[in-house]
């Protein structure tokens, strides 16, 4: 009688009984080549012929995985084709069963005419780590939080586009995905910091979430990027300890390479660099304040005058109660619209709205079909940690004039609006003052965002002090502040400059071949040349006599710099490239100029990862240890900045994709009314033609128009209809926006 059961694996006949140990009661067999010991289990028997380094090539062949066949485009063939893939699935499906076996997933791929639906799907684990490692930096450097992966449909989309990737759990991406990753950009980290010929060092101090003090440390190389975020614990902030760890940062990257420390200006970062500078081996190390801090400041010194106090307030207060309401805030947005169907009406920029809001989400249609809504402009309220944000309120405001004064018109809102807001909302003198408190304050705003470029623009202190002295020359005596007042703006804004502008601004800024030291006084610029030759001391390889020749050649444009080739690079390259890169055979001088021009102006850097620390250290996520936050933040910060120049350098192709780091305000300048209204007039004539044809789109049956002295005489039109009939609906919301349109024109025609 033939023998019952499974077949007898052939793989068998390559192992033996292996002499019993006593250690385990199963009966074990060992490779007739290499004498490794297993149980009685064919498949794991199959796996190591394939991998034994004694067994012979006729008998690894024999174990070798099989191949689906190619496809063949024969239709008569495509029902046996299909059979055998079948077969194949149903036996991978078995496999995965086995632990010993690697798991074979089926992936889903349809061939409409051949019938070979399904193959199977196989990766390597080298393919499968680095797929992992893949996924994890993508998770780290876009802030996304760990537990992404623990969602069903983000398993479905995985499974669906590689059904044998295995999908790392949260325990991976929090523990061993998370070292590996930090580890390699801290890889990357030093090599930029190694390969700098000069560092500066920023730093300040921060409370997240849980209150835990957290304090960043960013190396300039020049470019910014996060070498070390540490918490505090029970540690105070005083000037001597801010000065220990400041010290330890500039001791592991290179005392010799680091030429400046910049800090906010509190008093406590002040102390802290006296104390660094004194350290023996520190002479060459300056401390300096950042500029975007003490423009911040001088901002909220304009802003404490009594006439400016005021002016912000009420501004603040119609910003808030429009904003507050829903109703308001909706009524608005439709005034908005209406002024963008009017001015493309009448030409204006084809679809260009001049005031306009980002919350709007609802179509704009006119005459000429959709309008572009993409510039549209909200209303913004002041926030105390964003610099210029006062500005950005007002400018806000004045933007949205027309539809705010329509608003506070609206027979449907005149008794939601506040009598003093919509007394000031419909007076004329408010506007006028709030652009002219605008034109004061506008400078300094956008010195701000000029100064805190991650670009160094240390050597651009001493120039946008001069142009915000050269602007208030202008724009103070048209403002509404009282003689007493503009005496004391100017005093603060002296103030201000001398409390940040030292000696190493004073020597960037004669330096700079665009500039070179254009603004500075006779005793500005001995003070740069002294600070110059003081540098020159501190390093063995500088000749200070050099230095002080090429100095005056560089002024007088004598010597190399006689040629006006010379002069035309410098609008071409940064200032530290045109010092080491044109006037590197004055070795002495450049090696002075170069260094200096490389220090950042601001600590905005610090600033910026504080607000990544922010967005990955969320209320959402207030699980993650201060430890696990830090190694995020660092990870997600240096990837955006490295990956900034990927393009140019195509450096570390395995290592990052694309990410971008730098936030573009293509926001256009502010238009200022060169009285109560900026408005162009208006042409009878087209506004009459412009309503009757409003008059025919709506089907009003008549237009009543009613004055009201309460209002300003601002007209409003009614359009007669049964708004109790729901199929009206339509021709109410066209008569609506008609409604707002007439509002819009007849404000500007009694503003003018």
């Amino acid at each position: 009688m033939p023998a019952v059961g499974r077949k007898v694996s052939e793989v068998r006949k390559y192992f033996s009984v292996a002499p019993s140990t006593g250690k385990t009661k199963h009966q074990t067999y060992e490779c007739v080549f290499c004498k490794w010991t297993t149980t009685l289990n064919a498949s794991r028997m199959r796996l190591h012929i394939e991998k034994c380094k004694d067994c012979p090539t006729k008998v690894k062949d024999k174990f070798k995985p099989t191949h689906t066949a190619p496809l063949t485009t024969d239709k008569s063939e495509c029902g046996s084709a299909a059979t055998v893939l079948q077969n194949l699935e149903d036996h991978a499906n078995r496999a995965t069963t086995s632990k010993a076996v690697d798991k074979k997933m089926i992936n889903n791929e349809t061939c409409s005419d051949t019938g070979l639906s399904k193959f199977v799907d196989r990766m390597t684990r080298e393919r499968q780590s680095e797929a992992e490692g893949l996924l994890a930096r993508a998770i780290y450097s876009s802030g996304t939080p760990l537990a992404v992966l623990d969602n069903s449909h983000w398993k479905t989309f995985f499974r669906n586009l590689r059904p044998s990737f295995e999908i790392p759990s949260r325990w991976m991406l929090s523990g061993p995905l998370l070292d590996a990753e930090h580890d390699a950009v801290a890889v990357r980290v030093k090599t930029a910091i190694n390969e700098a010929d000069c560092l500066g060092v920023a730093c300040d101090g921060w409370s997240n979430l849980r209150n835990e003090s957290i304090v960043n440390f960013i190396v300039t190389t020049p470019k910014p990027v996060l070498f070390k975020t540490m918490t505090t614990g029970e540690e105070r902030h005083t000037g001597d300890y801010i000065a220990k760890v400041v010290n330890e940062v500039i001791e592991e990257i290179g005392a010799e390479r680091v030429l400046g420390v910049c800090t906010d200006n509190a008093a406590n970062m002040t102390k802290a660099l006296r104390i660094v500078e004194r350290i023996p081996g520190h002479e060459h190390i300056t401390g300096y304040g950042c500029i975007a801090h003490v423009l911040n400041l001088l901002m909220n010194d304009i802003a404490t005058l009594p006439t400016v106090n005021k002016l912000v307030d009420e501004a603040k207060d119609i910003v808030k109660e429009i904003k507050l309401s829903h109703l308001l805030s909706a009524n608005l947005r439709r005034k908005q619209r209406a002024t963008v169907v009017l001015n493309k009406g009448k030409g204006k920029g084809k679809g260009k709205c001049e005031s306009t809001t980002s919350h709007s989400t609802q179509p704009c249609t006119g005459s000429d079909g959709p309008a572009n809504l993409a510039n549209i402009k909200s209303l913004k309220l002041p926030v105390p940690t964003r610099w210029g944000s006062t500005v950005v309120c007002l400018r806000s405001l004045l933007e949205n004039r027309f539809p705010v004064m329509a608003m506070a018109v609206d027979e449907t809102m005149m008794h939601k609006v506040p009598k003093r807001s919509k007394a000031l909302i419909l007076n004329d003198g408010f506007w006028s003052r709030l652009s002219r408190i605008i034109d004061v304050l506008e400078p300094i705003a956008h010195a701000t965002e000029k100064i805190e470029s991650d670009v160094p623009r240390i050597s651009q202190a001493v120039e946008i002090f001069a142009e915000i002295d050269e602007c208030l020359q202008s724009s103070l005596p048209q403002s509404p502040l009282s003689g007493e007042e503009e005496t004391q703006a100017r005093e603060y804004v002296s103030n201000r400059r001398e409390f940040c502008i030292g000696a190493l601004h004073k020597a960037a800024n004669l330096l700079d071949p665009a500039l070179e030291g254009k603004h500075l006084s006779e005793d500005d610029v001995t003070e740069a040349i002294e600070y110059i030759c003081h540098i020159s001391q501190q390093f063995d390889s500088v000749d200070e006599e050099e230095v002080l020749q090429d100095l005056a050649n560089f002024r007088s444009k004598d010597g190399l710099w006689r040629k006006d080739i010379i002069w035309k690079c410098a609008q071409k390259v940064s200032p530290s490239t045109w010092w080491k890169g044109i006037c590197s055979s004055r070795r002495h001088l450049s090696f002075i100029a170069s260094r200096i021009l490389q220090l950042p102006a601001t600590s905005a850097s610090v600033e910026r990862s504080f607000s990544t620390y922010g967005n990955i250290h969320s209320a959402t996520r207030n699980r993650l240890t201060a430890e696990r936050a830090g190694k995020l933040v660092y990870i997600s910060h240096n990837l955006r900045l490295f990956d900034s120049s990927s393009d140019s350098t195509k450096a570390g192709h395995d290592e990052h994709h694309k990410f971008t780091q730098e936030r573009v305000n293509n926001e256009p300048p502010l238009p200022v009314p060169p009285a109560a209204c900026n408005l162009p007039a208006i042409d009878e004539v087209h506004m009459a033609d412009e309503l009757q044809q409003l008059e025919s789109e709506c089907e009003c049956k008549s237009i009543s128009s009613s004055s009201n002295s309460d209002d300003q005489n601002y007209i409003s039109d009614e359009c007669d209809f049964d708004y109790d009939n729901d199929n009206d609906f339509g021709d109410r919301e066209n008569a609506r926006q008609s409604d707002d349109e007439m509002f819009l024109s007849m404000t500007v025609e009694n503003c003018e």
